[in-house]
């Protein structure tokens, strides 16, 4: 949906103060209109300043992605009109000592800091997460200068960011500017501050296994240390699917006789919660099978196929099929439910459909997975292909689905999905149309509500 003809600062203009006056959640959807609407809104979304309101982040954390949450880091950590948080100041200037460190000119390398700050941005929220997103953004209490060199802090970030992005020779200098040759070790700062984590950690991830080695070179370690990295190495890998890297970190002769298992096996159990490569899937799955109970009580079956249900919805929410058929053969049920509070959507097949995943759709039907609320995530997903595969298994047999899934286009505001419904022989009765208007209504959705009201 292209814009009008007014220039691009223009359209500007309107949509800042539209976004305070039609709030955050409908400005939200109407990215989802094309891709020039998307970057449009965003910009506005991202000046407008709504988002440091409080709550309004974590209100809509589950109706953006990755990709919204990455854009708003970076923006945050390259504009310094407003009061900023530790850690994105920390992301700003880390990105600026690194350019200076490989030899350019600050004032002539703004794209390159802008660079910089996308990848340290892409490495807080892999190993954040989005869901504490919140936590970067505090801002503290006063006005944060420019940070010393010295601040152990500001050091260990330096290092951090050079284990990301596989830079020896900036890993070198940097290591090289401890008094001890070894990165600060403040692992619950970092975690509070929600930036960089541990260089072993971000090294693995991304398989830098010479960093990990540059890392190794330059530590004095006791025995518990070097198992602690070993762990961090191997989960990490695992989460990067580098197979390589884990290899390295369990060594060649590792099995569940090995004198360090138990410190290894959580590592290995938490890993595959992230649903890596297959391969990384089998191998590990292969060490930890007879040992997903908890470690303090007798094993419990029951346990078991609670964990392989659980990964087989994260698998579906990714997409993953060859995951997800390792999966059912070791016992999990491709109807199983698995409950979330916060979502409708509690089987495998609900998930992939929201997410937009056709081919792990397609799986799930070719094994005989109910339909569930399937269809109307595949409108909440706003998906008319996955829709047109869900009606061709019957989908539209269900009233109650149906039901569901018109009232999700209403919700959504997605009149095309709605008529799309209707064209296959949806019942839209009195009593849903009083439901839907009442929807639109209630979320002041006013050319929703008389749309519907005409239909």
């Amino acid at each position: 949906m292209p814009f009008s003809d007014l220039p691009n600062e223009v359209v500007h203009l309107i949509l800042v103060p539209a976004v305070w006056v039609r709030g955050l959640k409908r400005a939200v959807r109407l990215r989802l209109v094309s891709r020039t609407w998307n970057a449009a809104v965003e910009d506005a979304i991202f000046d407008s300043g709504i988002l440091d309101e409080n709550g309004l982040v974590n209100r809509i954390r589950r109706e953006v992605d990755f990709a919204f949450w990455h854009r708003y880091l970076i923006y945050r950590a390259l504009h310094n009109a407003k009061p900023s948080s530790m850690g994105l100041v920390l992301i700003r200037q880390t990105a600026e000592r690194i350019v200076e460190m490989r030899g350019r000119n600050l004032a002539d390398s703004q794209e390159a800091v802008r660079e910089c700050v996308g990848e340290l941005c892409h490495a807080v929220l892999v190993f954040g997460g989005c869901g504490q997103i919140s936590t970067y953004l505090a801002p503290e209490a006063g006005a944060i200068g420019r940070l010393d060199e010295d601040f152990h802090l500001f050091r260990r970030a330096l290092v951090s960011a050079a284990a990301y992005m596989n830079d020896l020779d900036l890993g070198r200098l940097a290591l090289s500017s401890h008094p001890d040759g070894r990165p600060p070790n403040d692992r619950a700062m970092m975690y509070t501050l929600g930036i960089f984590f541990d260089p072993y950690q971000l090294a693995a991830y991304r398989g830098n296994k010479d960093f990990i080695s540059l890392l190794l070179d330059n530590e004095t370690e006791t025995t518990i240390q070097r198992s602690s990295h070993r762990a961090t190495i191997a989960y990490s890998a695992i989460m990067g699917s580098q197979m390589g890297v884990l290899d390295y970190a369990l060594g060649s002769s590792f099995s569940t006789d090995s004198s360090d298992y138990m410190v290894l096996r959580e590592s290995l159990v938490s890993g595959l919660s992230t649903i890596p490569s297959i391969d990384i899937f089998e191998r590990c799955f292969d060490l930890v099978k007879d040992r997903l109970q908890h470690p303090c009580r007798p094993y419990n079956g029951i346990h078991r196929q609670k964990w392989l249900l659980s990964r087989l919805h994260t698998a579906a929410e990714c997409g993953a099929v060859p995951v997800m058929e390792y999966l059912v053969k070791q016992g999990a049920s491709v109807n199983g439910r698995f409950s979330d509070k916060e979502s409708p959507f509690s089987r495998p097949i609900s998930l992939a459909a929201l997410k937009g995943h056709e081919d792990a759709v397609k799986w799930l039907l070719s094994q005989g997975a109910n339909l569930d609320r399937s269809l109307q995530a595949a409108v909440a997903g706003g998906s008319r292909r996955i829709m047109q595969i869900l009606m061709d298994h019957g989908a539209m047999n269900d009233k109650s689905a149906v039901k569901l899934a018109l009232l999700e286009a209403v919700e959504t505001e997605r009149e095309d999905l709605f008529r799309f419904l209707m064209e296959h022989g949806a019942v839209f009765d009195d009593a849903t149309r009083k439901e839907a208007v009442e929807i639109a209504e209630e979320e002041q959705l006013e050319s929703m509500a008389s749309f519907i009201k005409g239909f």
